[in-house]
């Protein structure tokens, strides 16, 4: 993933935040 050099920001971050919460479910309870 590309980041410009004044970005110090991740704009999908809380997007994989969200799907690991997601699927955290799945991973302890399979």
């Amino acid at each position: 993933m590309q980041v410009p050099p004044g970005q110090r920001g991740h704009p999908d971050k809380p997007q994989m935040i969200a799907l690991f919460a997601a699927m955290l479910p799945h991973w302890l309870f399979s």
